[in-house]
């Protein structure tokens, strides 16, 4: 009845050290003052010594069998570097430095290619209108030093979709006029 009630009371300190970590990690998203994280992180760094001193470490046997199926329990234990040889923890950066930045969006680039990355990435397409924003650089500045990164998509140019949107990523061209040969060659269909 002891053990069991140990094991309520660990769980219970496992769940408010989950929440500190959670806090921590969030007012970072938020972009929060440096001070606010300090506060966040001395309320974590209070919460895990007091769970230290009652029942040990986080990354123990006992702790991964009790708190297993708690989708945040590989989170829990990433707040510790166990040393394998003495059993021995020490506190991740989590506990006193600024470990996750929020996004920011890039808003100039120095190259085509730099451009061109920030266009896969945020918006998965070719376009041009967008890189010639983040570069400065005309439209047909970017398609000379682009050179074989980009290719006319001949489908879309055909759709009359404008200048800027008919480019396409070299993978992507590639396969389209794979499935043109395929198609005229041996009658085989995209839908195959």
């Amino acid at each position: 009845c002891d053990l069991a009630r140990t094991n309520v009371e660990r769980m219970k300190g496992l769940i408010s050290l989950r929440k500190r970590v959670r806090e921590v990690l969030q007012v970072q998203l938020d972009n929060c003052p440096d001070e606010i994280l300090q506060n966040k992180q001395r309320d974590l760094n209070r919460e895990y010594d007091s769970f230290v001193r009652k029942y040990g470490i986080v990354n123990t046997q006992l702790n991964r069998r009790l708190f297993r199926d708690d989708a945040d329990f590989a989170l829990l234990i990433s707040i510790e570097n166990v040393d394998d040889k003495t059993g021995r923890a020490k506190k991740t950066d989590v506990f006193s430095k600024r470990t996750i930045k929020p996004y920011q969006k890039v808003t100039h680039c120095e190259t085509a290619m730099d451009a061109l990355n920030v266009c896969k990435s945020e918006k998965g397409v070719v376009d041009l209108q967008y890189m010639e924003q983040l570069t400065g650089k005309l439209f047909e500045e970017l398609v000379e030093e682009l050179g074989t990164q980009v290719y006319r998509n001949p489908m879309k140019a055909m759709l009359d979709e404008g200048v800027m949107i008919f480019f396409t990523f070299f993978h992507s061209f590639f396969i389209w006029f794979l499935q043109i040969k395929m198609k005229t060659k041996f009658g085989i269909s995209q839908k195959n």
